[in-house]
């Protein structure tokens, strides 16, 4: 059986719950030890339920730095002060502030904000068509 990762949220240790009693009963989960989180009971289908707990969101890799601003005023340059940026993928964002540019930089590392990517969807597809193909009873 597949190593089940730790918690996403506390990092406590997971195990694999299989459900015997009550309104769930036949169902299995993955559930943390410590903060009890639990993945979503599965019933029929339970080839995936280690691997959609085992599945984590990227780190998102977001540069803050610091710009040196110039302007140029009556054809003279002068210093217009310092302002941060965050780099994410070639986009840039520009903030007042460092605390300002990390605050938002936390908070997009939170949200986890890229999207999934192709491999997400054709894999997810796949899955689909299997067990619309197992319901089915095509076994190919």
């Amino acid at each position: 059986m597949t190593n089940l990762l730790p918690c996403p949220f506390c990092g406590g240790k997971a195990e694999t719950v299989h459900i015997e009693e009550g309104e769930n009963a036949g169902g299995s989960c993955v559930c943390c030890e410590q903060c009890m989180a639990s993945s979503n009971v599965e019933f029929e289908f339970k080839e995936n339920f280690v691997s959609n707990w085992n599945r984590r969101a990227p780190q998102l890799s977001i540069e803050v730095e610091r710009v040196d601003c110039v302007t140029w005023k009556n054809g003279f340059q002068e210093e217009a002060g310092d302002f941060w940026r965050i780099v994410l993928d070639g986009y840039c964002a520009d903030f007042p502030t460092e605390t300002a540019a990390k605050n938002f930089a936390d908070a997009i590392k939170r949200c986890g904000a890229q999207g999934p990517t192709a491999d997400t969807y054709a894999e997810a597809e796949r899955l689909w068509n299997a067990r619309a193909d197992k319901r089915d009873g095509d076994d190919n």
